[in-house]
């Protein structure tokens, strides 16, 4: 609505033709921008660095002050009593207030939503540090186009800002284009300098926060001290971090489309188009496959592309039968993803995540090239580890076998009723790549890599349960018992 001209004597004031075209209002104060961009903090872990911000929460009448982030940030309530938030004066950026973590007043954590909300030492606050309030979440409608403001200490570096459009929405996630980095994790994302989504994961066509509606919600419900995890949705895994690199990338490159799972039942796609720079040379070479390094939305990713005669092999004759095979092992990525939320549900000594998944054409070539492409982990081309395989081969680090991968292929079978069983596990740490999966029956997961219920045979064969094993079993039973049907509903794809 337009502001009331104002007549002065026979004339219009010159200020009459300005007018409020947005009906929300865009314009607010700058002490409300101060306030926001002073209460993003970085939050330092003993697995690395995240962003984070200062907010209040209340329950039963009683006010929290509060520092909230990723749950891949902070995990757990051990983790936060050894974390800190380091909050940045705009005068003096060269000095930090650093702020310790009271868990034992209050956290609440979510694995599928990915957010962490703990109490911090209000003792450590200084006087110009002001929460963002979470209600206000509840007061703005974000929509399509509009436009989002990503306050966050990309890289644990200094604070920065990114600007850009909402591209989508969903029941729980809300999808734009603004730059975020690793260490962007945690950070608080805002319309019209009003809290809506805390930033969550990156892809290369676009980067995810979790509707701050959906997580008040939560926090509204959930106990003081808690780790909640009672949704069946696979949580976006931790935006993998940059690979370092000494090349200088330009802006050219060639087009690729990347076609990324919204849904998967009923399945649901979205194409969008990025440039990228991918290098000739043959990064690693498989039984299946080539991979080649690429550079694409301020990221490395690797591009994974079958070779020549396992074409001819598959009998993928048409591109329609390479195309959908390139999307039934996506489907079977996200429904590792389910298994990994239920592994870390259940509260283990560490958490796995699954690399997400991507499928691609490399549009400009002659013919055109379909493959799958994954975000490059930091690490990958020194710390690279391979665990197990979709044979039943197990392989040894320095004379040991871990326990942690081997015992998560054994809690697939058993989460699953014996229907699925997630295997050739590889990585950098507990971050898995490119997994298989066998199922039973074979067919309901169609990939070059499921050997069905022969698979099983053979992990088995030569499996060897150990006290995590254990560990698993009891935490299952414990939930049975409980009526928990998180731990007993199998994945479809």
């Amino acid at each position: 609505m337009g502001h009331q001209a104002i007549v002065l004597g026979n004339n219009l004031h010159p200020f009459s033709h300005e007018k409020v075209i947005n009906e929300e209002g865009d314009m607010v104060h700058i002490k409300t921008v101060i306030t926001c961009l002073a209460a993003v903090c970085r939050v330092s872990t003993d697995a690395g660095k995240g962003s984070g911000f200062l907010t209040t929460f209340t329950r039963d009448s009683t006010p929290y002050l509060c520092i909230m982030t990723n749950n891949h940030v902070i995990k757990s309530a051990d983790q936060a009593l050894r974390s800190v938030a380091e909050f940045f004066d705009l005068s003096d950026t060269s000095k930090a207030t650093r702020v310790s973590l009271r868990p034992d007043v209050l956290f609440i954590t979510d694995v599928v939503l990915d957010f962490s909300l703990v109490a911090c030492n209000r003792a450590h606050l200084r006087s110009w540090l002001k929460p963002i309030r979470l209600t206000e979440c509840t007061q703005l409608e974000v929509k399509k186009d509009d436009v989002i403001h990503i306050i966050q200490h990309p890289s644990g570096g200094e604070k920065h800002m990114s600007m850009q459009k909402v591209v989508s929405i969903t029941e729980s996630e809300l999808y734009y284009l603004a730059d975020t980095l690793p260490g962007s994790s945690g950070s608080p994302v805002f319309k019209n300098w009003k809290l809506v989504a805390l930033h969550s994961q990156g892809s290369p066509v676009h980067n995810m926060g979790t509707l701050m509606k959906r997580i008040l919600a939560k926090c509204t419900s959930a106990p003081l001290s808690s780790s909640v995890a009672v949704s069946i949705k696979p949580p976006a895994p931790a935006p993998p971090a940059v690979a370092a690199t000494s090349l200088r990338i330009t802006n050219t490159g060639e087009t690729i489309k990347v076609y990324s799972l919204i849904k998967p039942q009923p399945r649901e796609w979205k194409c969008q188009t990025v440039r990228g720079l991918i290098e000739d040379q043959v990064m690693a070479e498989g039984s299946l496959r080539v991979v080649h390094k690429v550079w694409a939305g301020n990221n490395f990713y690797v591009i994974k592309r079958f070779k020549p005669h396992v074409v001819t092999t598959l009998k993928l004759a048409t591109e329609e039968a390479l195309v959908r095979l390139l999307q039934e092992e996506v489907v079977m990525q996200r429904c590792a993803w389910d298994l990994a939320a239920r592994w870390n549900a259940l509260e283990m000594p560490k958490n796995v995540q699954v690399n997400p998944l991507f499928v691609v054409k490399l549009a400009d070539r002659l013919p055109q090239v379909w493959a799958v492409m994954e975000p490059m982990l930091e690490g990958a081309d020194q710390s690279y580890v391979k665990y197990n395989d979709n044979c039943g081969g197990v392989f040894a680090q320095e004379g040991r076998v871990r326990e942690t991968p081997q015992t998560f292929s054994h809690f697939t079978h058993l989460v699953t009723g014996g229907q699925w069983l997630v295997c050739d596990l590889q990585g950098v740490g507990d971050t898995f790549t490119d997994p298989q999966v066998h199922t039973n029956p074979r067919e309901r997961c169609p990939v070059a890599g499921n050997h069905g219920p022969k698979g099983m045979d053979d992990f088995f064969a030569t499996h060897q349960c150990s006290a995590l094993c254990e560990m698993v079993k009891q935490r299952l039973l414990l939930r049975a018992s409980s009526g928990d049907a998180v731990v007993s509903a199998p994945p479809r794809p």
